[in-house]
C-alpha cells in the first residue's frame, strides 16, 4: 500500500470555497473524502508529493 500525502492552500470568500480551492490545488478535488484512522499499516510506504499521482 502506498500512501500519498498532498497539500494545497486556498483563499476564497467563504471557508468552504477556500477548502475547495485547496483541494483543487492539491489535485484531489474530484475525489470523495472519507474519515480514516491515522494509523499507517505495517509495510505501507508514505510518499510526500505536491499533487496526487494515480
Amino acid at each position: 500500500m502506498n500512501i500519498q500525502i498532498v497539500w494545497g492552500t486556498g483563499k476564497g470568500t467563504t471557508p468552504l470555497s477556500s477548502f475547495d480551492l485547496a483541494l483543487a490545488e492539491a489535485g484531489i478535488s474530484n475525489f470523495n473524502l472519507i474519515p480514516l484512522t491515522s494509523v499507517i499499516p505495517r509495510g505501507a510506504t508514505v510518499e510526500k508529493t505536491h499533487e496526487y499521482v494515480n
